[in-house]
């Protein structure tokens, strides 16, 4: 039996999140900002040309929505595109408009509205794609709205807005029901895999889902606004190269390792985020691999250790420390430049402008 106990607030928020990170990951490339309960819509993604996607979410966590009518669909779908054909009043340009709900029948199951809408297929539809009958579902919304934009609006007005706003308008379906536990991620859990595999990244999926859902945006008390750069950290914070026991792709002692690691951890981290030591870093790395830019730089582990047998007494002075023995110091200094180097690549990949491709 499908447990139905998460509460219609919580349920809301949780599909908003949803929503907004299937939008970024879908619009990766562009994205410079991806914002949940945003200034004017639940959903705003902010692209690189000014460009600005624009997303009313609504759920529906009581029922099974796909058995029943008695969903409220048409207080919700009036209240989202009415919102939406608001703003794209006063932001008719570089603008896109999304109605995004978890209903597969977002228009209604009559007069027409199951058009284009199947159970079982979730997805885009565009304005441009309803039927007359389904346009005439949306018309009629908005032009008996009492909302006084919409209501001062001359009729020519209205009607030339009207066929603009179906151009810019488009309806996603979205699989997300009221199941407890990780089922109900089902759908956005194939797309970060996509994402993740499309890029080339091996990160856990759970957990890049629960930081973003956890850390990310946190709460629905809050508006939450991250930059493209904010967002993809959290693949680095996940990876979590530091704590990695390896040495250049080769099992190494790992309880040395994690001594190391324990003991030195704040201090590894601090270091690699000193200004001097990035300087010299990328200044080495663009030296030994005759690079014009740190984009370029692409990790292996042959490499890198033989870049690290060839520098590594310039970055010993980085790691001296009082009761630490000479071993000690060299072990700890290889394993710093041995993470950072393989971090470098991810920094590199994740902030460089068209590194990074949308899910597919």
């Amino acid at each position: 039996m499908i447990d139905r106990s998460a509460q219609p607030s919580s349920f809301g928020w949780q599909f908003q999140i949803v929503t907004a990170i299937s939008l970024a990951i879908n619009n990766i490339n562009e994205a410079t900002s991806i914002n949940v309960e945003g200034p004017l819509q639940d959903i705003e993604i902010t692209l690189s040309n000014n460009h600005i996607i624009f997303g009313q979410a609504k759920s529906y966590a009581e029922i099974d929505a796909e058995e029943t009518n008695n969903t409220g669909w048409n207080e919700k779908l009036s209240s989202a595109i009415t919102g939406l054909f608001e703003d794209f009043l006063k932001q008719q340009k570089n603008s896109e408009f999304k109605y995004l709900v978890n209903y597969p029948y977002p228009l209604g199951k009559n007069k027409g509205g199951k058009t284009n809408f199947h159970t079982n297929e979730y997805g885009d539809i565009l304005g441009t794609e309803l039927t007359e009958r389904q346009v005439k579902i949306l018309y009629d919304i908005l032009h008996n709205s009492k909302d006084k934009d919409i209501s001062e609006l001359s009729s020519n007005e209205f009607n030339s807005s009207f066929e603009q706003f179906l151009k810019q308008l488009s309806i996603r379906t979205c699989r997300f029901t009221n199941i407890s536990g990780d089922r109900r991620f089902s759908k956005l859990d194939l797309l970060i895999k996509d994402f993740l595999d499309t890029n080339h990244f091996n990160t856990s999926v759970k957990k890049l889902r629960q930081y973003w859902f956890n850390q990310g945006f946190a709460n629905s008390s809050q508006k939450f606004a991250l930059s493209r750069t904010e967002f993809l950290f959290a693949i680095v914070l996940v990876d979590n190269v530091l704590s990695k026991t390896d040495l250049f792709g080769r099992r190494y002692n790992p309880q040395k390792i994690n001594q190391i690691y324990d003991r030195f951890v704040d201090i590894i981290e601090h270091t690699i985020s000193m200004e001097e030591f990035n300087r010299q870093l990328v200044a080495d790395i663009l030296d030994y691999f005759r690079l014009e830019d740190i984009v370029d730089y692409y990790y292996s582990d042959e490499d890198a250790e033989k870049f690290t047998d060839t520098y590594l007494d310039n970055y010993l002075p980085y790691f001296k420390l009082n009761n630490l023995s000479e071993s000690d110091q060299r072990l700890l200094t290889r394993f710093a430049l041995a993470r950072c180097l393989e971090e470098q690549e991810l920094m590199s990949r994740l902030f460089n402008k068209g590194a990074i491709k949308n899910a597919n």
